[in-house]
């Protein structure tokens, strides 16, 4: 399936990333245990990562806790978009594995996705440009330096 997205993306949207979720960040260990009983997230992160790698892809959704490792794995040339990014002392709602833009930019992370705290926020500009400025103060993104 992602080798056929891949080449159909080539072929007709040349720019065009296909980017493969690895494991939502709304899981954890436990709710994994049933799709995967021996492995831990990250684990699990890394074989879905190496199948998508091996069909061509290079751009992959996962957490922060595991962008260093898909990094160190697949090579420096693949991207990292990692969600749930929260600044420090936010709720986490629904998400299991978050981090602050700070955590992000230090994994390496090449994009980050953002939600609730900006959406939900009474004043989303803002949210936003906290967000923007602790990425900044963190050193920003990999693809911003």
């Amino acid at each position: 399936m992602l080798r056929t997205a891949r080449e159909a993306a080539a072929r007709h949207i040349p720019r065009c990333r296909i980017a493969a979720v690895t494991v939502l960040t709304s899981l954890d260990h436990s709710d994994l245990s049933v799709l995967a009983p021996t492995l831990s997230p990250s684990r699990l992160v890394l074989s879905l990562a190496g199948m998508a790698r091996r069909a061509g892809i290079d751009t992959f959704v996962c957490s922060v806790a595991e962008a260093p490792l898909l990094r160190n794995e697949l090579g420096p040339d693949m991207v990292t978009i990692c969600p749930g990014i929260r600044p420090p002392g936010s709720s986490a709602a629904d998400q299991k594995r978050i981090a602050t833009p700070h955590d992000a930019v230090r994994a390496g992370a090449d994009f980050v996705v953002v939600g609730r705290c900006v959406t939900s926020s009474p004043n989303p500009a803002a949210a936003c440009r906290t967000l923007l400025q602790q990425l900044a103060a963190a050193g920003g993104p990999r693809h911003l330096r």
